[in-house]
């Protein structure tokens, strides 16, 4: 083994300074010697079981405790990540067929995994175990021989035999005083390994609770502005970040405590004033296919997305496929989209377009003429987000012209010098400033538990390479 690199060295200090244990043991110190598997444990001779299985997983799991204790489970070297296939009746069991009790187990077949079985078990022919001789950690032989098979050859191929496993090394900490013996040390890394692993594990349960807050917050600031405001009820946390928005943007003459609302049937009020949005009428499998056959003779061309239900494209086709039908975003108040069929996606999966586009027949754009000042597109975007389940659309109650009549949303009062449209810009704006602080949030979370997950992966090549 080679020496323990710095970032081991100060988790080591880490984990002495938080479990209390291990105070005087340095990792530096500490001196291995290579030896084989077969030097430091036994391999019991246990007849395999070809017996049935009494009852499955399942079974078990809905046992009382009483009644578990009457089954012995039958584990097997052919499942991957849970070796335990079953459950047999204690009462049917010899005591041939049972394995000793605090043993490794592994699989012959894939020696990749190595599970602790602390009780007497049944085993098949795939499985094997191995007893720890007397001075060695369980624990630490077992994460030794994790990090040596899992750099090994060993394949379904190349089975990992009892013969085989004997002949492995893996290394060994030697003694450096009373207090410190070998049997010592080991448990000190195992506790260490264990305790990153842990560590690790509650940083991305951790981080995964701050995702889901941050994405909850982006749903309660929405329900927030389009609804709490607009009733005259606003709370601090929203004040505050609105404060802080305005202070970057340079909005200083504007409070959201002064705004006034009006409640409209939007779709009704924009009815007259949207651009027609020409859809294509193809089905998935079709677009791709011409996709492919344009991109197979045309490698100059550019291709511009196609929009249907879902709000990732379905595919790509060029501006020449139908230039009638490519849609063109407005930069200054870009096109809105929704899906209006399907049980899952009627009035919802929304989409910002940005520059060139096409739309399928499931699909409605909000566009408006360039000159137009009434409504800005993102203001509906977010305001609208909750339109399916407040208005119930799915496949039976599609979101067509008629049915979106009875859409209701709040739309501000011009204010001042600003205008409706303005103002409506400004929220706009102010709820993606907001998001972009919510999803920094879960960028820097991912982050960290990317970490986390790559450290406790890398522990037993850190600690045993």
């Amino acid at each position: 083994m080679s020496k323990f690199s710095e970032d081991i060295i100060k988790l080591f200090e880490e984990f002495k300074r938080e479990t209390g244990k291990y105070s005087d043991l340095a990792l530096e110190g500490i001196k291995f010697e290579k030896k084989k598997i077969k030097d430091i444990s036994d391999f019991p001779t246990v007849t395999k079981w070809e017996g049935d299985i009494d009852i499955s997983l399942d079974e078990y799991e809905k046992l009382s405790k009483d009644k578990k204790n009457n089954y012995s489970p039958l584990i097997s070297g052919s499942v991957e990540n849970n070796q335990i296939v079953g459950y047999i009746e204690k009462s049917k069991i010899d005591e041939k067929y049972l394995s000793p009790e605090n043993v490794i187990s592994w699989s012959r077949i894939n020696a990749k995994h190595f599970f602790i079985q602390k009780e007497r078990v049944c085993r098949t022919e795939d499985a094997f175990v191995i007893k720890v001789k007397p001075f060695n950690n369980l624990k630490y032989v077992r994460y030794a021989l994790m990090y040596v098979m899992q750099n090994s050859d060993f394949t379904w191929t190349n089975k990992a035999g009892k013969n085989k496993m004997k002949e492995v090394f893996i290394f060994i900490p030697k003694s450096i005083d009373e207090k410190y013996t070998s049997y010592e040390i080991q448990k000190a890394i195992a506790d260490f390994i264990e305790f990153i692993s842990l560590k690790s594990d509650d940083i991305v349960n951790l981080m995964e609770e701050i995702t889901q807050k941050a994405e909850k917050g982006k749903e309660n600031l929405l329900c927030k502005i389009f609804e709490n405001l607009p009733n005259g009820e606003i709370t601090d946390d929203i004040v505050n970040l609105f404060n802080e928005f305005k202070e970057e943007k340079g909005y200083q003459d504007l409070n959201l405590e002064d705004l006034e609302f009006r409640y409209i049937h939007i779709f009704e009020e924009i009815e007259g004033k949207l651009i027609t949005v020409s859809s294509l009428n193809l089905k998935h499998n079709k677009v791709k296919e011409l996709e492919k056959q344009y991109r197979e003779f045309n490698y100059e061309l550019e291709f511009y997305p196609v929009f249907s239900a879902s709000s990732n494209p379905i595919g790509y086709l060029p501006e020449e496929f139908k230039l009638d039908k490519i849609v063109i975003s407005n930069p200054e108040n870009p096109d809105v989209s929704f899906a209006t069929d399907g049980n899952a996606s009627a009035g919802t999966n929304f989409i910002i377009h940005k520059g060139k586009y096409y739309i399928n027949n499931t699909r409605k754009v909000i566009k408006f003429n360039e000159n137009d000042k009434s409504f800005y597109t993102k203001y509906l975007y977010f305001a609208l987000h909750d339109m399916k389940e407040k208005y119930n659309f799915n496949r039976n109650h599609k979101a067509t012209s008629e049915n979106l009549k009875a859409v209701i949303i709040p739309i501000p009062k011009s204010f001042d010098d600003y205008s409706s449209y303005q103002i409506q810009k400004i929220i706009a704006e102010f709820i993606e400033f907001v998001y972009d602080k919510f999803d920094y949030i879960k960028e820097n979370a991912k982050e960290k538990a990317e970490k986390a997950n790559k450290l406790k992966k890398l522990i037993l090549k850190k600690m045993f390479y």
